[in-house]
């Protein structure tokens, strides 16, 4: 695999420049600037691509370039103030720097290599041929993984350094749990993998169980922004709102534990979606699906995915085999849109009359 390839490449040039150019102190600071710079790029590239959304300039590609400009700036920012305080002439003999120089660079390749490979993962290079999951059936406990799992080291590294001292109201370890899946799931079908911050939300009674069969699931209501991307709706580049089952998934957390966006959650994707006359409707995580448009701008059903409302925004409920003991916090929708998920409820007519409009209105 090239991607593979490069990977290795990218740790011996590494090795080899700091064996090269750097004493060990340079070799230490190179590597904190590195890890520094890292914690900027993905701490800091959603809101900055969001931001450049609002100028036009959105997409897979623009969102790839800001991850590997925030990173560079940072680090070599950084580097050359560090310059200035660490003394290039300390000297602590041959033997550490013929062990710990070679080491560090490796450490520094590698955590290049993981920030290269996760712009790929958010704007794949075809001919390289990394894809995490290919086409056909999808299964995302079985992802395909580099032979240097430098992008799994690099995220999961952010991941437990955002449930430390760095930690926020949403860290990064809840919010994009699954990292890489996310972004490569988000490629599957081929179908626009971003969304704008406002593409979906789910009604105050949005979020009901039900049973199908004597199967007992959680039915999401989800509305559809159908705006375009940079006014931060769900509509791709084309005018069209197509997603595939595994761009829409649900995080959950323990139900002992505090409903918030900290911690740790486990991810679980949807089983298919409520036709209209209220039967589950199985699909494939790869399967696309559709909101066609008319030409006074209102969506119509899809063959494929049963639409609810007349308006301009599509509705769909989505059904998910919740597992016993987890709560549901956030629903994500592609790249770049999430929504809070409101308490679940039992449902009953009168939320579902609520929901289609055909009583007192759902609460938003």
């Amino acid at each position: 695999m090239i991607a593979s390839a490069i990977v290795l490449f990218i740790i011996a040039a590494g090795v080899v420049y700091f064996l090269l150019n750097c004493t060990v102190t340079s070799a230490v600071a190179s590597v904190f600037c590195s890890l520094f710079g890292m914690i900027v790029a993905l701490g800091y590239h959603e809101s900055v691509v969001g931001l450049l959304a609002g100028y036009g300039l959105a997409g897979p590609l623009w969102s790839a370039v800001t991850l590997l400009v925030l990173y560079a700036l940072a680090a070599l920012i950084l580097r050359v103030l560090a310059g200035f305080v660490v003394g290039s002439q300390i000297d602590f003999g041959e033997l550490p720097k013929k062990v710990v120089v070679p080491a560090l660079g490796a450490v520094q390749g590698l955590l290049l290599a993981g920030m290269v490979m996760i712009a790929m993962g958010i704007a794949p290079v075809g001919f390289l041929g990394y894809a995490r999951f290919g086409e056909g059936s999808v299964n995302p406990s079985m992802p395909k993984k580099l032979m240097v799992n430098a992008d799994g080291f690099v995220s999961g590294l952010f991941s437990w350094i955002s449930q430390g001292s760095l930690r926020s109201s949403k860290s990064f370890a809840m919010v994009h749990a699954d990292y890489l899946n996310q972004l490569h799931l988000a490629h599957v079908g081929k179908v626009y993998p971003q969304a704008g911050r406002e593409a979906i939300q789910v009604p105050r009674q949005g979020a009901r169980t039900r049973e199908f069969d004597g199967r007992a699931c959680l039915v999401v209501r989800v509305k559809l922004n159908s705006a375009p991307l940079k006014r931060g709706g769900a509509a791709d580049p084309d005018n069209a709102i197509q997603f595939t089952p595994a761009q829409m998934r649900l995080l959950c957390k323990p139900s002992e534990q505090e409903p918030d966006t900290t911690g740790t959650v486990r991810v679980v994707y949807p089983i298919g979606f409520v036709s209209r006359a209220g039967t589950l409707v199985e699909k494939d995580l790869g399967e696309v699906l559709q909101a066609e448009r008319k030409k006074d701008g209102e969506a119509k059903p899809a063959e494929t995915l049963v639409w609810f409302g007349e308006g301009p925004n599509p509705q769909c409920d989505v059904v998910f085999d919740m597992p016993q003991g987890l709560r549901p916090i956030l629903l994500q929708f592609k790249v770049g849109a999430m929504a809070e998920v409101p308490t679940v409820q039992a449902s009953t007519p009168e939320i579902e009359d609520a929901l289609e409009g055909r009583g007192a209105p759902a609460e938003s």
